[in-house]
C-alpha cells in the first residue's frame, strides 16, 4: 500500500513538472515529506528488529553454555582443567581453614603460656612468703626467749617484710582467677589467697609497728628516767656520806653507803646502760639501807626515798610490760603458721596443675622442722 502512495506519487509528479512550469503544490510536499519520514522510521524498526534477533541470540548462546552439561565427546584436556580448577578451589579452602585454626591454636597456647608463667610467679612468691612466715615464727621465739631471759632488756625483735604479698595483689584479679579457673585450680584455693595475703601483710607490719611503740614507750623512756634518778641518787648519796663522815657520832652511818657506791662504781664502766645492774647494786641496796631507822631520821635520806621505790617501779614495770608483750607477740605464732601452710597448699595445688617443677615432696609425712623444731608440716590445721 505504501508503495503503491509513493508510485502515484511519483506519477503525479512527473506528469505536472512536464505539463506545468509551476511550483509544486504545498500539500504534495507534506504527502512526500511524509514519505520520507515513513521511510525512517521503517529503516530504523528494521535496524531494532535486526539488534533485538541477534541479542537474543547472544543469550540463548549464553544460556546454553552455561546450563549444558558437558558432552560425553569432550576430551580428557578438558576434565583435566574442570578437576584442577575444582581441586584448586578446594585445596584453598581447606588451607584458607587451616591457616585460620592454627592462628586461632597459637594465640590460645600463648595466653594459655602466659597464664601458666603467672600462676608460676604466683607460686614461687608464695614459696617465699611461707619461707618468711617461717623465719617471721623463727624470730618471735627468739625474741620470746630472750624476753624470758632478760625482761628489762631491749630484746630484738627481728624484722623481715613480705612485699610479694603486695605484688600478688596488684595483679588482675579478673585474671587471675581466670588463670585458676583455665588449669582446674579448685576455687575454694583462690577464695583463701587473697584474705590471707592481706592477714599476713597487715600482721608483719603490726608487730613492726607495735615493737617499736612498745620499746619506745615501756622501755626506752623508763629505763633513761632510772638512768637519770639514779645519777642523782648516787651524788646525793656521796654528799650524804661525807656529811656523815663529819660528825663523829654518825660516821657508823656512812660506811654503809661508801660501800655500796664503791662496789657500785667498781662495776658501772660496764654497765652503764644495765638498769637490772643499776637496781641490784645502787637502787635495792640503798633503798634498803635508807629505810632502816637510824636513817629515817636524817632529811636527805628522807628525800631520797621516793626516787628510789619510783625507780624500781619503774624497772618492774618495765619487766612486766615487756613479758606481757612478748606473749602476745608469741600469740601471733599459730596465726602465721596456719598461713604459710595455707599458702604452702596454695603452691602445690598451682605446681601440680600447671606441671610446674616441684622441688618438694609433697607426700612427705615427716615433719619439717625450723633450725630449733618449732614448725612441723601439718602440725596445725590450716584456717578456712
Amino acid at each position: 500500500m505504501r508503495i503503491l502512495l509513493s508510485l502515484l506519487i511519483f506519477v503525479f509528479t512527473l506528469v505536472f513538472s512536464t505539463h506545468a512550469d509551476v511550483s509544486i503544490p504545498l500539500d504534495i510536499e507534506c504527502c512526500i515529506s511524509i514519505n520520507e519520514k515513513l521511510d525512517e522510521q521503517t529503516d530504523i524498526l528494521k535496524l531494532q528488529y535486526e539488534l533485538n534477533a541477534k541479542d537474543k541470540q547472544v543469550i540463548n548462546k549464553i544460556y546454553e553454555i552455561v546450563t549444558d552439561t558437558p558432552s560425553a565427546d569432550m576430551t580428557y584436556k578438558d576434565w583435566f582443567n574442570i578437576i584442577g580448577t575444582l581441586f584448586g578451589s578446594l585445596l584453598g579452602a581447606v588451607v584458607a581453614i587451616l591457616v585460620f585454626k592454627r592462628g586461632i591454636k597459637h594465640e590460645k597456647e600463648k595466653e594459655e603460656e602466659k597464664k601458666r608463667s603467672l600462676l608460676k610467679v604466683i607460686a614461687l612468691s608464695l614459696d617465699n612468703i611461707e619461707k618468711k612466715c617461717k623465719t617471721k615464727v623463727q624470730y618471735i621465739e627468739e625474741y620470746n626467749d630472750s624476753v624470758h631471759k632478760k625482761p628489762w632488756e631491749h630484746s630484738i625483735l627481728k624484722i623481715n617484710t613480705i612485699d610479694e604479698a603486695i605484688r600478688i595483689k596488684s595483679l588482675n584479679v579478673d585474671y587471675v582467677f581466670d588463670a585458676f579457673y583455665e588449669f582446674k585450680i579448685d576455687e575454694k584455693y583462690y577464695i583463701k589467697l587473697h584474705p590471707h595475703l592481706d592477714y599476713i601483710y597487715d600482721l608483719f607490719k603490726s608487730l613492726d609497728n607495735d615493737y617499736s611503740n612498745h620499746s619506745h614507750q615501756y622501755i626506752t623512756t623508763p629505763s633513761n628516767e632510772i638512768l637519770k634518778i639514779n645519777e642523782q641518787i648516787q651524788n646525793e648519796s656521796v654528799f650524804l656520806a661525807t656529811d656523815l663522815d663529819k660528825n663523829p657520832s654518825l660516821v657508823i652511818l656512812a660506811i654503809p653507803i661508801w660501800k655500796i657506791i664503791k662496789s657500785y662504781n667498781e662495776k658501772i664502766k660496764k654497765n652503764k646502760t644495765n638498769i637490772d645492774f643499776i637496781i641490784k647494786n645502787s637502787i635495792d641496796p640503798l633503798l634498803h639501807l635508807y629505810i632502816n631507822e637510824e636513817y629515817l631520821n636524817i632529811p636527805t635520806c628522807r628525800q631520797l626515798l621516793p626516787p628510789l621505790k619510783h625507780s624500781k617501779a619503774l624497772y618492774d614495770s618495765i619487766c612486766e610490760y615487756n613479758i606481757l608483750f612478748a606473749s602476745q607477740v608469741l600469740s601471733k605464732k599459730e596465726s602465721i603458721i596456719n598461713c604459710a601452710n595455707i599458702f604452702n597448699d596454695i603452691k602445690i595445688q598451682i605446681n601440680k596443675q600447671t606441671g610446674n617443677q616441684v622441688t618438694f615432696n609433697e607426700n612427705k609425712t615427716k615433719k619439717e622442722e625450723l633450725s630449733d623444731g618449732t614448725i612441723t608440716k601439718g602440725s596445725i590445721k590450716p584456717v578456712d
